[in-house]
């Protein structure tokens, strides 16, 4: 690689080479050595932005060019390597499957009542939601975690092999 290329890059390039060289040249598995050059990379570049950063006034912060091309790459790698990963295109594609027939569920089961398979957690947002279906259905969805969702659609759907008297919502 040339400095006279793009002097940052060489720079940030054999800051990796030295430091973090089992995170750009091995397939990352988790290895206690990978986490560990991982947690290092992390805080080091943490503290490089912290010290970069130059306050100006109370509404402008001003950081070098080194360091904001640096978060440019480092956005990029992540968009590429992270973002784009078909694991997590996957995850994202299941996950708005889920929400998409959770939400119908509680639509058609809301019309003029509140649904008996919902907790009674949720039972406020049917009173303050005024028979806004629409409404009540998206809090409704809203107002849980990524973990009841997963259960709720697993007992809607069929899909769960938790015992019935496990609560879905606490």
């Amino acid at each position: 690689m040339r400095s006279s290329y793009c002097p940052t890059l060489y720079r940030l390039f054999e800051f990796f080479n030295q430091f973090y060289d089992s995170l750009l040249y091995e397939r990352y598995v988790g290895s206690k050595d990978q986490r560990l050059q991982l947690r290092n990379l992390t805080s080091t570049l943490i503290g490089r932005f912290i010290k970069a950063a130059e306050v100006v006034s109370p509404e402008e912060v001003r950081i070098g060019e080194d360091e904001q091309t640096t978060v440019i790459l480092l956005k990029q790698i992540f968009r590429e390597f992270i973002i784009k990963s078909p694991p997590l295109i996957a995850q994202q594609h299941g996950q708005k499957n889920i929400l998409r027939s959770l939400y119908e569920a509680i639509y058609s089961e809301s019309k003029g009542t509140y649904p008996t398979f919902l907790p009674v957690k949720l039972r406020y947002l049917w009173e303050i939601a005024e028979e806004n279906v629409a409404r009540f259905t998206a809090d409704c969805v809203a107002s849980l975690t990524e973990k009841e969702v997963v259960g709720m659609y697993g007992r809607l759907y069929g899909t769960s092999d938790s015992s019935v008297l496990d609560p879905i919502v606490r």
